[in-house]
């Protein structure tokens, strides 16, 4: 009896030990999953709060975008009515009460019209200065040097140059043209003088069809002119460019082709030996 007694208070105390530690172990892990509970509401309320962080940012680009679009439109829209009042200005402007020589009415003229009358009363101001230019031109003047496009024009001016005043006033003129080599000046002296067309009938030696340059009294102001110009160039440089420049005027805008220049070449010579 005694025996059986403490077997039942040893089952009894393990039954309590196991019960205990069961209880234990329990309760660890409910706090166990209590905390990972805790701890996955916490992130999960830190992405709560992210989101809303970044949907406050985006709202606010958003609304500065929609304030500098309409900060452009309101200077776009200023920009038009400026424009605007200033073509109404300037229209009022140029409607001008104006009488001509060949009718005497008068009648407000729209900006166009304005426009064409003042381009074509310019250009008849120059013309009266130009001609007025020539007359009274100083001698260190380079200005009003025509230009020669046919063979009757340079044996006009050939006669001119017999007079030593005009000589020195061609030379002077001349001599102001500059380049920047001694090539560029006989170039650039030569197009003041001489279109390319008649460029095409001449040569330095006057090799058939063609005439002689060489032997010119405009060549001499010419190669006198650039030689004041290069106090170094000598007259030999001087003629070897001149040669090339009217070699190659043919192929250049207005010197007519290699074959239509050599028939036209042909026909100069034949009206004049005429």
């Amino acid at each position: 009896m005694y025996r059986s007694g403490s077997k039942d208070r040893s089952r009894s105390k393990h039954k309590r030990a196991g019960s205990t530690s069961r209880d234990r172990s329990r309760s660890k892990h409910k706090r166990a999953r209590s905390t990972s509970r805790d701890k996955s509401r916490d992130r999960s309320t830190s992405r709560d709060r992210l989101r809303s962080k970044h949907k406050r940012a985006r709202s606010t680009s958003r609304d500065k975008s929609r304030d500098r679009s309409t900060s452009r439109d309101r200077s776009r829209s200023k920009y038009k009515r400026a424009r605007s009042t200033s073509r109404d200005t300037s229209r009022k402007k140029h409607q001008y009460t104006i009488s001509t020589k060949d009718d005497d009415q008068k009648f407000p003229m729209d900006e166009g019209k304005f426009q064409k009358r003042v381009f074509f009363l310019l250009m008849d101001m120059r013309a009266t200065i130009s001609d007025l230019g020539k007359k009274y031109e100083p001698v260190d003047s380079q200005f009003h040097v025509e230009m020669i496009n046919r063979r009757k024009g340079l044996a006009q001016l050939e006669r001119k140059l017999a007079d030593g005043d005009y000589r020195k006033l061609l030379t002077s003129r001349l001599r102001k043209i500059g380049g920047s080599s001694l090539e560029d000046n006989v170039k650039n002296v030569m197009k003041r003088v001489l279109t390319n067309w008649l460029m095409a009938q001449l040569n330095v030696d006057g090799a058939p069809p063609k005439k002689k340059f060489k032997v010119t009294r405009l060549c001499k102001v010419m190669i006198g002119a650039i030689q004041q110009a290069n106090q170094s160039a000598t007259e030999k440089d001087i003629t070897k460019f001149m040669g090339n420049f009217l070699r190659s005027a043919p192929d250049r805008n207005g010197g007519g082709g290699r074959k239509k220049g050599q028939i036209a070449i042909e026909l100069a010579s034949d009206s004049e030996a005429e």
